[in-house]
């Protein structure tokens, strides 16, 4: 086979009508000068905050090979045949994902919903990557930034292809569907995300269903179906003359249902039917919500024609990804204890699964289920119905004791009858659970984004739970300039 790069400069200028004065060819993309790998291409976006034009030396200097621009950059000549001159680096950086979208031969899958997203589309990363020549878009890279940077860095080679699609209101998947064209598109689920944005979840159900938009014209929509707005979802599929795979837990006149499932601590077992085939498997995250997740990957894997038998065997080491369930064992010098990782973000779906998973912990003779909990956000004024409605889920996690920080997770801990500590700031619960903490326990933390959770696992990750007094890790401009590039819903 004969060895391509990623882009070279020609066809560079020729999708994006620049210029340059160099020859050179690029391994790779990036969009933030702290990102960049050597061969790569760096690309200098207009952001919120920072001009990319600004950092183009820094990312040379880092081992950049090139970078679009389209304008003048400190320190660098404006003659420099490193530099490739556009009218607009976004538009060249849509170009790029346009070009390298008609490029690919092989089939591609599209997955947004109002949770679990990142999660089926790194579990379809590990089942297609036993048998095929895989690519998706990293962490949560998935709106208008995020989508087309993980097209313009898709290998040539890809024969399978898995992109993320999120949102914050209407309309914004719709563009990124048609920019991904995908063979499959998945929706993991329908919830109350995001709501301060919408009318009612009737509409969020409809902004996910703009994924269909971009779909192949034989293209086929997989959608879970247990929750209220399965049917809505259903007749959009059917407008789009999609082909439908209905998956689900609990019908089994599902196309893809469990015949069989046991649910353990830390994983599942179950025989699965896909259609007329029969797939046993063993999940190694738990919950309920990971066994849809399963479900949804093998519909997936079989619509996308790959490897069934391989991608059943990945799910075994399919794992929560950071900030979504991950168990860690921390270590204190009185013994250890679990924390679960689920920081990344929060809506009523996810904090219902987080707590059901809880709720099927079996603590040991001494461990206890502790949680810390922060607010959920862009509830609008649907933000105290929405917490009080978790009541039952909170009670059957059966906390011993719940930190929470911010008004409406007390009022949740106090109607649901959880013994309730309320904190203000993050230091505040670090300290708190570092008092409470026993060998043993099982501690879940969760919030919405804003709330930092993220700086309470990194600080259990980088001191091991000493206590008390530990120090709390900056927040970083990294991360800031990180959520320029992706949303969450």
């Amino acid at each position: 086979m004969t060895y391509e790069p990623l882009w070279t400069e020609a066809e560079i200028a020729a999708a994006t009508s620049g210029t340059s004065t160099g020859r050179w060819s690029v391994e790779g993309i990036a969009i933030d000068s702290r990102d960049i790998v050597p061969g790569d291409l760096f690309i200098a976006l207009h952001g919120q905050s920072s001009n990319g034009h600004d950092h183009v030396a820094d990312a040379l200097k880092a081992g950049a090979v090139a970078a679009i621009v389209s304008c003048d950059c400190p320190g660098l000549e404006r003659d420099d045949p490193r530099l490739m001159r556009v009218c607009d680096t976004y538009s060249a950086l849509l170009a790029l994902a346009r070009v390298a979208r008609d490029r690919m031969t092989g089939v591609v899958a599209a997955v947004t919903g109002s949770a679990g997203k990142t999660s089926v589309k790194e579990a379809l990363r590990l089942a297609l990557g036993r048998s095929e020549r895989v690519h998706t878009s990293i962490r949560s890279f998935n709106n208008h930034v995020g989508v087309p940077l993980s097209l313009a860095r898709m290998p040539r080679e890809t024969s399978c292809a898995v992109f993320e699609l999120g949102m914050n209101k209407a309309g914004e998947i719709a563009p990124l569907s048609r920019l991904v064209r995908p063979d499959v598109a998945v929706i993991t689920s329908v919830g109350p995300a995001h709501m301060a944005a919408f009318k009612d979840v009737d509409a969020i159900a409809d902004a996910k269903a703009e994924i269909f938009e971009g779909l192949a014209p034989d293209g086929t929509a997989i959608l879970n179906v247990d929750h209220a707005w399965a049917k809505r979802l259903l007749k959009h599929a059917q407008k789009a003359n999609a082909a439908t795979i209905q998956v689900s837990v609990h019908d089994k006149d599902a196309d893809v249902c469990p015949m069989r499932l046991v649910m353990a601590q830390d994983k599942s077992c179950m025989t699965a039917r896909l259609g007329e085939t029969l797939v046993t498997c063993k999940v190694g995250s738990a919950g309920q919500h990971w066994v849809m997740n399963a479900l949804l990957v093998l519909a997936t894997v079989k619509a996308m024609e790959a490897d069934i038998g391989m991608a059943a065997l990945a799910l075994a080491e399919m794992r929560a990804p950071a900030g979504r369930g991950l168990r860690h064992k921390i270590t204190t010098r009185d013994g250890d204890f679990t924390l679960i990782d689920d920081a990344y973000n929060a809506n009523p779906l996810s904090m219902a699964a987080a707590l059901a998973t809880l709720s099927r912990e079996s603590a040991n003779k001494t461990g206890r289920r502790l949680a810390i909990l922060a607010d959920m956000a862009e509830l609008g004024e649907h933000t105290r119905d929405l917490h009080l409605g978790l009541v039952p889920d909170m009670k059957s996690a059966d906390f011993t004791s719940v930190i929470a920080l911010g008004s409406h997770m007390t009022a949740l801990s106090h109607a649901a009858g959880a013994p309730c500590h309320a904190v203000e700031s993050v230091q505040e619960a670090i300290r708190l659970l570092n008092q409470m903490v026993r060998p043993g326990d099982v501690v879940l933390v969760k919030g919405s984004h804003g709330a930092n959770l993220r700086d309470l696992i990194a600080n259990y990750a980088r001191h091991g739970g000493q206590r008390p007094g530990l120090d709390m890790p900056k927040s970083g401009s990294v991360q800031q300039e990180e959520m320029q590039c992706y949303t969450t819903s």
